[in-house]
Order: structure tokens, then C-alpha cells, then sequence
């Protein structure tokens, strides 16, 4: 069964048994200079030598080092005599010069503290906010892409594109599988820290993995910190077998102004509607829900193969107030095809009588 890969079905592919998964060996931090392939001194042959090995070129050699000395202790007078007026300036680097390297990512455990927002840097609050438009929906390339979709749709979110290349796709995934915590199956899909760095890395370095006992904090936290950063939310559905978007929500009261607030319906899109709708999985994009229906769909994360450090927790990537965004747009993807989506549906909690198993499962 998948991960966060994409289809809540029983692959039809099975690898049969996992068994103890060895975690990857660790990488080195971002920001760490590795050196080049070839740069080792082996091959070096020294400055105090030549080929022949000759004692003139060590002389030479020696009388080189000498006048150099003797030229840099020169410049260095002439330089401490010079009037501060005749002080060459030299400018920075503009910004956009400047590499900008994503902060690592951690897990969060729980609800952090949020730094606080003006209310200049917010859209004015009227109930509830929805970050869906048209075009931003992508259904996803594969049955275990749904970790892949997911990044796209939230691109096209962010940077009001509406890119549905399976190209793209193809890249987010093998990025993520490459960043995954646990070695499994392809057919498996990605782990959520793969996932979750996948979103870092193509949508908002803001983006973290975080982690709760209690499904009424997982939400509260999401929509906070979607609401503090105009961003959606990922969230790991039917426990942990698929990935969704939260993208909307309604609530009681101003999330950014106050804690105290209830949410009454949320806004969901998953990339499985237009393969597979059966028991929810997935509903046309943008989706409302009740706040008791959701609660449906949004459980504990499970995988049944092996333990993971994420079991029996609500799963979700949010965007974190204060952290380092990035500081420049990420490369363009391919040129953007845009495509007939449906119109948002409104379901109420009543209307959800199904049993939650596996789809195809008994």
C-alpha cells in the first residue's frame, strides 16, 4: 500500500514485503561545498619541483616566491600612504547575485509559536479565505504520483500559473523519492519527508513538516499559518495512502488576530479526480466540506509494511510564519496548457455515509 505516493487503491503490482527498511545514509547539510570530482592533490606535482626535477627549477622557483614578497610588500606601502580619498570602494553583490540556499528542514511536533503579522502584509478578513482559481488544478500523471501533483498544483497556486506538464511531475517526483527519509517501493510512492522537502524546494523554502497527536490542533495550526502566509497547506489523507490540498477554510473569527476561533468548513482539491472518484477519493477540486466530514478523511498516518516515525500522527506540510522564503522565483517549467475545471462543489457532513477502507479493499 502507498505511502503518500498517490492512489488509495491496492497497487496492481505488488513487490511483496518490505521488511526493515535501512534509512539513507546521511547527506550533507544544505549550504555544505562538497568538493569538485577531480580536485584531489594526488596528481599535484608541487610548486618546488618541475618534471625533471632539476635544481635550477628549484632555484628559480625560490627567486620567484622571493620577488613576489617583495612586489606585494610594495603594494601593501603604497596602498597604507594612499589618502582615504583615493580608497577604491568596491560594491556588493546585487541580491540577485546572491544563491539563495533553502534553511534545513525539521519536523515539528506540535503547535509553535507565530510571530506576529501587520495587518498591512494580510487580505482583509471575511469569514474565510480560498486560495483556489481556475486552471491551478493538475490530476496526477500516474497512480503514485499524487505526491508530484500536489507540488504542482500549489506552484500554479503561488505563482498564478496553471502548468500541467507530466514532465514537471516526472522531476518532483524523482526529487522527492531522492530526499526520502525511508527506503520503499516506487510503486509506494515518497515519505513525508521526501514530500515535504519537495515542497520546499519548489514551491517555498517556508514550507515544513509538522506533525500532531490531535486532529482539532492539526487544523488549527493549518489554517493559521495559511491564513499569516497566503499559502496552502498539504495534507496526508486516508492515513497517509494519498495527499490533498487544503486550500480554503471558514472559521469564527480572524486566525491572525486571535486563537480563539472554531473552524466550520474547510476547502479541499485532490489530483485524483478525473482518474478515480470512488468514496471520496477525489472530489471535483475546491471541494467544501463540514468540519465532522473532513475529520473522515484526515487520519492518523499509517503504513502497514513497516513502523514509521509518523505513525499514528496527522501529517501535514504548512508554510511557517518567519521562516527563510526564498529570494528569488524558482526556473520556469513548461509552457502552461490550461484546462476546463469544474466548478467548486458544496457537501455537507450528512451526505458522507461511506466506510473509509481502502478502496477495493474488504
Amino acid at each position: 500500500m502507498e505511502v503518500v505516493g498517490g492512489t488509495p487503491r491496492r497497487p496492481e503490482h505488488s513487490l511483496g514485503p518490505l521488511g526493515r527498511p535501512r534509512e539513507r545514509a546521511c547527506r550533507p547539510a544544505p549550504g555544505t561545498i562538497e568538493p569538485l570530482a577531480g580536485s584531489g592533490r594526488g596528481a599535484h606535482h608541487g610548486w618546488m619541483t618541475d618534471r625533471t626535477g632539476g635544481v635550477r627549477s628549484w632555484r628559480r622557483a625560490l627567486v620567484a616566491a622571493a620577488a613576489a614578497i617583495a612586489v606585494g610588500f610594495a603594494g601593501w606601502t603604497s596602498v597604507a600612504a594612499a589618502p582615504a580619498s583615493a580608497t577604491a570602494t568596491i560594491p556588493a553583490p546585487p541580491l540577485s547575485a546572491t544563491a539563495a540556499m533553502p534553511a534545513p528542514l525539521a519536523a515539528s511536533t506540535g503547535a509553535a509559536t507565530l510571530p506576529p503579522v501587520t495587518e498591512a502584509a494580510l487580505a482583509p478578513w471575511t469569514g474565510g479565505m480560498d486560495l483556489y482559481r481556475p486552471g491551478v488544478y493538475t490530476m496526477q500523471a500516474t497512480w503514485y504520483w499524487c505526491t508530484a501533483a500536489n507540488v504542482q498544483i500549489m506552484r500554479n497556486m503561488k505563482y498564478h500559473q496553471a502548468d500541467h506538464s507530466t514532465a514537471d511531475q516526472s522531476r518532483y517526483f524523482s526529487y522527492m523519492r531522492a530526499h526520502d527519509r525511508y527506503l520503499i517501493p516506487i510503486s509506494d510512492g515518497t515519505d513525508p519527508q521526501g514530500w515535504a522537502d519537495g515542497l520546499a524546494h519548489f514551491v517555498d523554502s517556508r514550507y515544513r513538516l509538522v506533525t500532531y497527536t490531535s486532529f482539532d490542533a492539526a487544523l488549527h495550526d493549518a489554517v493559521t499559518r495559511m491564513r499569516l502566509t497566503g499559502l496552502p497547506v498539504s495534507l496526508a489523507v486516508m492515513h497517509g495512502n494519498h495527499a490533498w490540498v487544503l486550500n480554503g477554510f471558514t472559521a469564527t473569527a480572524d486566525p491572525a488576530k486571535t486563537s480563539q476561533f472554531t473552524v466550520t468548513s474547510v476547502r479541499v482539491t485532490g489530483p485524483l479526480y478525473g482518474r478515480q472518484s470512488v468514496n471520496g477519493y477525489d472530489m471535483p477540486p475546491d471541494t467544501k466540506l463540514t468540519t465532522a466530514a473532513f475529520r473522515n478523511f484526515f487520519t492518523p498516518f499509517h503504513y502497514a509494511p513497516v513502523h514509521m516515525v509518523w505513525d499514528g500522527r496527522y501529517v501535514t506540510i504548512q508554510p511557517i510564519p518567519g521562516a527563510a522564503a526564498p529570494a528569488t522565483a524558482p526556473r520556469a517549467t513548461a509552457t502552461p496548457r490550461p484546462v476546463v475545471t469544474p466548478a467548486p462543489t458544496v457537501l455537507a457532513g450528512a451526505l458522507f455515509p461511506w466506510s473509509f477502507a481502502r478502496p477495493g479493499v474488504a
